[in-house]
C-alpha cells in the first residue's frame, strides 16, 4: 500500500467534521468534547484516507509547460504526464490552432518499485511555437479519459535586442522591380536569404498568387555576400510574376523556420525564425488608348519577315514559304498574337502551326512566335502581300508603339503548265443534258479510281520511306534531314549575316529542331550540349542581345563558320551511313 502524506490543512478539516457532527447529538459543551473523544480513531483514518485520494487522482493526469512568457521569436515545451500505464496516447490537435508545432511528440516512461509497491508514469513532450502574439491559450487536451485543464501563454512581440541579435545570425531580402506596372506585364521578384551560421531547415517555395503567371527565372542560387562588415551565405531565388487583373497586388512576405547548429554535440540545435517584409504592387489596368483587342505590354518588341527563297520568286503552281518572326522581352508566349494572312488574290495561302518558344534569365522572360504561311500562285499578275503590324505598349517609355511589315507586290510569272481558258456555258438540249449527265458518270467514276491510285502511291511512299528510315536507324549515326531544313538554315544564315541578334536566336531554335529531330530542343542550352564548339558564340550573342551595358557590333562571321561547319558534318555522316545502308541493301 502507498502511504499519502495528509496535509495539514485536510487533518483540520476532518477534526471539523467530527465536530460538526458531535454538535448535532448535543448542545453541553462538555458533551461535545466528550463525543470527539469517543470518536473512533478507525472513522477519522477513514475519513482522512478519503480526502487523501482525491487529492491522489487530481495529480494523476498532470500538464505544465517549461515557460508561461515568451516572445514570437521563441518555442516552449508542453509536457502531460499520468500515472500508471496506458496504450493510447494524448491528442494535441487542439493546441494547432494557435501554435506551431516544431518538434516530439516525444515519449518518456519510468517505473519505481518501493517496498515492493510498482509506482509508474508516462510523459509525453510536445515543441510549440506560436503563430501569433497576445494571450493565448492551450485548450483542455484528452488522454483517454483523463482532461487537462487550460492554461494560458503569454505571447509578445521581440524586442529590439533579440531582433537584432537573430539578424546577426540570418535575416531576408527580398526585393521587387517596380512599385507600379501594367496589368499582364512583367515584375521579378527576387528572394535572398542570408546566414552567418550552419542553418538546417527549407527555403520558402515559389509564392502562391491569386490571378497571376509566376515563372522561376532562377530556381536556386548560392554565393557569399559582406554584409555590415560580416560574412554571410546567400541563397537566391527569382520569379517573374505576370498579373492577370488589375488593381493591387499582395507579394506576401517569405518565413524560413530552421535550426541553428550548436557547437557542442550534447547541446540540442537552437531554433530559429525568420520572416520578411511584404511588398503590394500597383497594377495598372490597360490603357484606353491601346488600339487593338490583343494587349500586349512589352519591354522591347521585334518584327521580321524572310522568304524561303531571295529574292523571292513568284511562279504560277511553284509554292514559296513567308515565315514571320515575334519577338518580345518581358512578355510571355500567350500573349504573342497571331500574324498570319488570311488570304490573297492570285494565289493559295497554307497555313502551318506556329511555333512558340519561351527562355528565362535573369533580366526575365523572352519569348518568339514563328508562323510559316505557304504561298502557291494560282494565276500570272500582280501579287500584293498586305501590310503587317503589331500594336504594343512600350513599358520602358510608357507610350504606344506600332511594329509593322509594310506591304509589298510582287509579279507572278507563267509556269510550265499550260493555262487552260475558261469556256463560256452553252445551253444543253434534254437529250444533250441526258448525254452530258452520262459522261459526267464516267467522269466522277474516273476521278475515284484515279484517287484510289493516288492513295495506294502515298501508302507506297510512306511504306517506303519508314523501311528507309528503319534502315538508316540501325546504323550508327545516321539522321536524315526532314524536308525544309534547307531553307530553314538559309534563313538563319541570312539573319547573321545582317547581323540581327533576336531573329538569328528564334531561327536557330527553329532550325536546331529540324537538323537535330532526334532531340528534344527548347532552349539555346539544348543547342550547347549537342555541339560544345557554339557555347562560345552563343554566350557572346546573348550578352550582346540582352546586356544593358555589353553592346557594340555583333561580329557573326565566326558563328557562321561553325554552323556551317556543323551542318557539314552532319551531311557527312549522313551519306556515310547511307553508303553503308545501300551495301547491306543493294
Amino acid at each position: 500500500m502507498r502511504y499519502l502524506k495528509v496535509p495539514r490543512k485536510i487533518e483540520l478539516l476532518a477534526l471539523a467534521a467530527c465536530y460538526t457532527s458531535c454538535c448535532r447529538r448535543s448542545n453541553s459543551p462538555s458533551a461535545n468534547w466528550n463525543c470527539m473523544h469517543s470518536l473512533s480513531k478507525k472513522t477519522l483514518t477513514l475519513i482522512i484516507l478519503t480526502i487523501g485520494l482525491s487529492v491522489h487522482n487530481a495529480e494523476a493526469f498532470q500538464i505544465f509547460v517549461d515557460r508561461n512568457e515568451i516572445s514570437t521569436l521563441e518555442s516552449f515545451t508542453l509536457t502531460l504526464k499520468l500515472q500508471g500505464s496506458r496504450d493510447s496516447q494524448p491528442d494535441f490537435n487542439p493546441v494547432l490552432k494557435d501554435f506551431e508545432l516544431i518538434s516530439g511528440p516525444n515519449k518518456s516512461s519510468r517505473t519505481y518499485i518501493v517496498n515492493g509497491v510498482i509506482d509508474a508514469s508516462i510523459k509525453y513532450s510536445v515543441e510549440l511555437r506560436p503563430n501569433r502574439s497576445g494571450s493565448l491559450t492551450i485548450p483542455p487536451l484528452r488522454w483517454g479519459n483523463e482532461t487537462s485543464t487550460p492554461i494560458t501563454i503569454h505571447v509578445r512581440e521581440p524586442t529590439a535586442a533579440q531582433t537584432r541579435r537573430m539578424r546577426e545570425v540570418i535575416f531576408f531580402e527580398t526585393e521587387v522591380s517596380a512599385e507600379s506596372i501594367y496589368v499582364q506585364s512583367q515584375l521579378i521578384y527576387i528572394v535572398k536569404l542570408f546566414y552567418a551560421e550552419t542553418v538546417g531547415g527549407n527555403f520558402p517555395e515559389q509564392p502562391i498568387i491569386d490571378d497571376a503567371v509566376i515563372k522561376t527565372l532562377v530556381d536556386e542560387k548560392r554565393y557569399s555576400a559582406i554584409v555590415n562588415g560580416r560574412r554571410y551565405y546567400v541563397m537566391e531565388k527569382q520569379y517573374a510574376i505576370f498579373p492577370q487583373t488589375s488593381g493591387e497586388l499582395i507579394l506576401p512576405p517569405e518565413t524560413f523556420e530552421g535550426q541553428l547548429s550548436e557547437r557542442s554535440m550534447f547541446t540540442r540545435a537552437k531554433r530559429v525564425s525568420v520572416t520578411s517584409a511584404g511588398h503590394r504592387i500597383t497594377v495598372k489596368p490597360k490603357p484606353a488608348s491601346f488600339p487593338s483587342a490583343q494587349w500586349l505590354p512589352a519591354k522591347s518588341l521585334t518584327l521580321s519577315a524572310q522568304w524561303s527563297s531571295k529574292p523571292p520568286e513568284f511562279v504560277v503552281g511553284e509554292p514559296i514559304n513567308l515565315i514571320l518572326i515575334l519577338q518580345a522581352a518581358e512578355v510571355p508566349a500567350s500573349l504573342l498574337p497571331p500574324l498570319g494572312i488570311a488570304e490573297l488574290n492570285r494565289a493559295k495561302v497554307y497555313m502551318d502551326p506556329p511555333q512558340t518558344d519561351e527562355s528565362v534569365s535573369v533580366n526575365g522572360v523572352i519569348a518568339s512566335r514563328i508562323e510559316t504561311i505557304g504561298i502557291v500562285p494560282t494565276e500570272t499578275g500582280q501579287l500584293v502581300i498586305p501590310e503587317i503590324k503589331v500594336d504594343w505598349w512600350n513599358t520602358q517609355t510608357n507610350r504606344l508603339q506600332t511594329s509593322t511589315l509594310p506591304a509589298s507586290t510582287y509579279t507572278i510569272k507563267p509556269g510550265t503548265a499550260t493555262y487552260v481558258q475558261p469556256i463560256a456555258p452553252i445551253q444543253l438540249s434534254s437529250s444533250q443534258t441526258r448525254a452530258v449527265e452520262i459522261s459526267r458518270y464516267w467522269l466522277y467514276l474516273s476521278y475515284a479510281l484515279a484517287l484510289g491510285w493516288l492513295l495506294t502511291l502515298v501508302l507506297w511512299w510512306q511504306t517506303r520511306r519508314q523501311l528507309n528510315a528503319a534502315l538508316a536507324q540501325s546504323s550508327e549515326n545516321v539522321v536524315a534531314l526532314p524536308p525544309g531544313e534547307k531553307e530553314l538554315f538559309h534563313a538563319l544564315i541570312v539573319a547573321c549575316k545582317n547581323g540581327q541578334q533576336a531573329q538569328t536566336r528564334t531561327a536557330l531554335l527553329t532550325w536546331a529542331r529540324s537538323h537535330w529531330p532526334e532531340h528534344r530542343i527548347q532552349s539555346i542550352d539544348d543547342i550547347n550540349k549537342l555541339d560544345s564548339e557554339l557555347v562560345s558564340e552563343l554566350k557572346h550573342m546573348d550578352r550582346q542581345l540582352y546586356s544593358p551595358t555589353d553592346k557594340g557590333n555583333w561580329d557573326s562571321h565566326s558563328l557562321v563558320s561553325l554552323l556551317e561547319k556543323a551542318r557539314k558534318l552532319r551531311k557527312s555522316n549522313r551519306h556515310k551511313s547511307n553508303n553503308i545502308v545501300q551495301a547491306l541493301y543493294p
